[in-house]
């Protein structure tokens, strides 16, 4: 696992006291600074998403702009590059199961998080979603070297289709010269007789 001394964190959250208790789990966070920025709304998070750059978000699917995960898919699909952890009440947990198998990297019950689980899902969310993206780029790498293993293929093959042709044509031309000069050699020797 990658080693961080800092992350930077995009707190999507509408209630202040939810994103306080939040912000307070983060500072005792001990081995790494983490500076947390708090966007009340989906706009807004969207807006600083535009400006800065993120090493993760933690978002509220209880947004007031949006219903249900609409809030974590409108940030994933202009920001997947960012890997996101979805927050949900207890009753929002089903939700937070189908964001998970939308995209987000992980989810956290608001009124059970720590600390300790707070940072061990950040990290291994930036972790996995680093992987996930290497994989996806090594997957990418293969396509390309595939594609071009064919093209040279393709390429090798025709080579060896024209060079064919006009061997094939030479032999026919040859085994015809020799069929011709055997036939008058014959024609010779048989009206020699």
């Amino acid at each position: 696992m990658e080693h961080f001394e800092h992350i930077k964190v995009l707190l999507t959250e509408d209630n202040p006291d939810d994103a306080e208790l939040i912000r307070l789990s983060l500072r005792r966070i001990k081995n790494i600074a983490v500076k947390m920025h708090w966007s009340p709304s989906l706009t807004s998070a969207l807006d600083k998403l535009s400006s800065e750059k993120f090493d993760i978000i933690l978002t509220d699917l209880g947004l007031p702009e949006s219903k249900g995960i609409e809030s974590f898919l409108k940030i994933h699909a202009q920001h997947s590059t960012v890997p996101v952890i979805v927050l949900t009440g207890l009753s929002d947990e089903r939700l937070a199961v189908q964001a998970v198998r939308s995209g987000a990297q992980d989810y956290l019950v608001k009124g059970e998080v720590d600390s300790a689980s707070l940072l061990k899902a950040i990290l291994y969310s930036v972790e996995r979603h680093r992987l996930l993206t290497e994989l996806e780029n090594k997957l990418k790498e293969i396509r390309r070297l595939e594609k071009e293993r064919k093209s040279i293929l393709s390429m090798f093959a025709h080579d060896i289709k024209n060079a064919i042709l006009p061997s094939r044509w030479i032999f026919k031309k040859f085994f015809q010269a020799r069929h011709e000069t055997w036939k008058i050699i014959l024609q010779q020797q048989t009206t020699a007789w």
